[in-house]
């Protein structure tokens, strides 16, 4: 029973050991509680569970962690290592300028999508656009670029393609494992065994098992769940039941071996880590998974159905122009400014035709989206003729619960919420599942060795005096 403990991570030696109450004595055995010999119950399995399914993910938990840590700080990095793109001068041209001196640049048939003002692109303005390949059908997906320009001369500093680079490697990594288009490809649009032909998906045999054959962001999200499965088998196998552990629990054991000091290390960062990691686990499965946004809504308060920043359609045309202009990119920021004084404007953007509207992201109140190039928790639409205000749509259109689940959750799994300190805090977080892996892996070397030690002594021949 002994050696089930120790599997479990208890230290036999120490007084919050579980074993002490079945391993003592007769005499000195204390009595067990009915809650505490029921939780006892299940102990065994749980070790098996939490061990080998710990050993199944190592390898894709460092790819998450080492890929999660640089995605939470590359923004805020971006400017140390590109400080050409940042320069400054004095003065500010305005975003209409902006976008004119951006559109110049850009193949017929390009797309702006919106315009980062200097307060949330870390002192100039980033203007997003699409650009469509060269001889590419009308709905294929362009290129997305991000132009970087100088507010006081409204001069292109340099342009960067989202689509290239180590950030994008690394967030394919981190979204898909590498696999955008399904194992094997199995979902290219152009070779793929599972794509669809003149627009028909396979059917019969092949087209079930396409159905269940995962792309790659599902695939992810299955390695998530299992993951959050070895986070609560991890805390209740260490912390559940008995109150003794909650005592010891932020104390690192030295000089009493490696086992125990690897399993104190690990009991100690397991603890600190459990809640935010399983809140980073679970929005990013959600992220995948959008059918549990359902399942949320029936267990909370969240109200069916209910949708941030989504205004009724008929709010998405503009009226007619009956030869009217669009006011333009400067007189809506003005508007803005006139109507919402107490607010900061994070983006623009312009109408995408003649009847499209102006939009905006602004800051009202405590903001959670904090990242650069992405704040802003108020939706803003206008009429692109007139200048009217035609939605505002603020966190407070839906209840508490609907807010966690829409304004909160992007920011919680990148760690947005609180800026940079937050940012940094979540690298650490980040980084702490290969310090489990490798406490772990040390604990499971060091106990196999000294059963193999064990198992020598007991088949060693006993001399004969």
């Amino acid at each position: 029973m002994v050696d089930v403990l120790r599997d479990a991570g208890t230290d036999v030696r120490g007084d919050d050991d579980p074993a002490a109450t079945e391993t003592a004595p007769a005499s000195t055995r204390r009595r067990v509680g009915l809650v505490r010999r029921t939780f006892m119950r299940p102990r065994r399995l749980l070790v098996k569970v939490h061990r080998w399914l710990s050993i199944a993910l190592l390898a894709w938990l460092v790819v998450l962690s080492l890929t999660g840590a640089w995605l939470v700080v590359n923004k805020s990095t971006g400017s140390w290592i590109d400080r050409d793109l940042y320069r400054t001068t004095r003065g500010d041209v305005g975003p209409e300028a902006v976008a004119a001196a951006v559109t110049k640049r850009l193949p017929e048939g390009s797309s702006l999508y919106g315009v980062t003002m200097p307060a949330n692109g870390r002192g100039v303005y980033q203007v997003s656009v699409g650009v469509p390949e060269p001889g590419a059908a009308e709905d294929a997906e362009p290129t997305y670029e991000l132009f970087y320009v100088d507010p006081g001369t409204g001069k292109v500093s340099g342009v960067r393609n989202d689509e290239e680079g180590l950030t994008h490697w690394l967030y394919r990594g981190h979204m898909y494992l590498w696999q955008d288009q399904g194992i094997a490809a199995a979902f290219n649009a152009d070779h793929g065994w599972c794509r669809a032909v003149k627009g028909v998906e396979p059917g019969g045999v092949k087209g079930a098992v396409c159905d269940v054959v995962p792309d790659g962001e599902d695939m992810v999200a299955w390695l998530g769940l299992a993951w959050i499965v070895v986070l609560f088998t991890g805390f209740y196998l260490w912390y559940w039941p008995g109150v003794r552990r909650w005592a010891t629990a932020f104390v690192v054991r030295r000089g009493r071996g490696r086992f125990t000091f690897h399993l104190s290390v690990h009991k100690v960062i397991g603890l600190v880590v459990f809640v935010p990691l399983t809140v980073v686990a679970v929005t990013g499965v959600a992220f995948a998974f959008p059918n549990m946004k359902g399942w949320f809504e029936n267990v909370t308060p969240a109200q069916r159905g209910a949708e941030m920043w989504e205004p009724p359609e008929a709010l998405l045309t503009s009226t007619k122009a009956a030869g009217r202009a669009p006011i333009g990119l400067d007189r809506f920021l003005a508007e803005l400014h006139r109507t919402f004084p107490k607010r900061t404007v994070q983006i623009v953007a312009p109408p995408s035709d003649e009847t499209g509207t102006y939009t905006a992201w602004m800051t009202s109140g405590f903001d959670p989206w904090t990242r650069e190039g992405g704040a802003g928790n108020v939706w803003v639409v206008a009429d692109q003729y007139s200048g009217k205000i035609v939605y505002d749509g603020t966190p407070e259109d839906v209840n508490a619960f609907d807010q966690a689940w829409s304004n909160w959750s992007f920011p919680m799994h990148a760690g947005d919420f609180g800026g940079t300190t937050t940012r940094i805090v979540w690298v650490g977080l980040g980084l702490s599942p290969i310090v489990l892996g490798a406490t772990g892996v040390v604990m499971n070397l060091v106990r196999r060795r000294k059963r193999a030690n064990r198992a020598a002594r007991a088949d060693a021949p006993v001399a004969v005096g």
